[in-house]
C-alpha cells in the first residue's frame, strides 16, 4: 500500500529529520534507501521529492550539507543540526497529538 500524496507531503520533512537523527550523516540516496527499507517499500521517494525537501531543510537550518569524496565518488552528505533536532522534537509532539485527535474521530460510534 502506498500513501496518498498529500498525506506524505505534509510529513516528509519529519521523516527525513528522523532518519538523520537515527542514522547520522548520510547522502541522499542512502536516506531514500533507508526510508524505503524502514517502511517496507511503502514510502520510496524519488529525486524530485527528496532533494527539494533536503534543500528546504538546509535553508531552514535544520540540516547541513557537505560535499565529500568517498569510495571514488563525490557525494553531498547531510547532517542534522541542533536546530533540526529541536524542530524534530516539536514535530514528534505535534504528530503524536494529531494522531490522538484523528483516532478519537475515527473510533466507531
Amino acid at each position: 500500500m502506498s500513501y496518498e500524496r498529500e498525506l506524505l507531503k505534509g510529513n516528509f520533512a519529519t521523516l527525513l529529520l528522523a532518519i538523520l537523527d537515527r542514522e547520522g550523516e548520510m547522502y541522499g540516496y542512502q536516506i531514500a534507501k533507508r526510508l524505503n527499507e524502514m517502511t517496507e517499500g511503502r514510502i520510496s521517494p524519488g529525486q524530485s521529492t527528496l532533494y527539494p525537501a533536503l534543500h528546504h531543510l538546509q535553508a531552514a537550518g535544520h540540516v547541513t550539507a557537505k560535499w565529500r569524496q568517498r569510495q571514488g565518488r563525490r557525494r553531498k552528505y547531510y547532517t542534522l543540526t541542533s536546530d533540526g533536532r529541536a524542530n524534530l522534537a516539536e514535530r514528534r509532539t505535534q504528530w503524536r497529538e494529531f494522531c490522538k485527535t484523528v483516532e478519537t474521530v475515527l473510533q466507531p460510534g
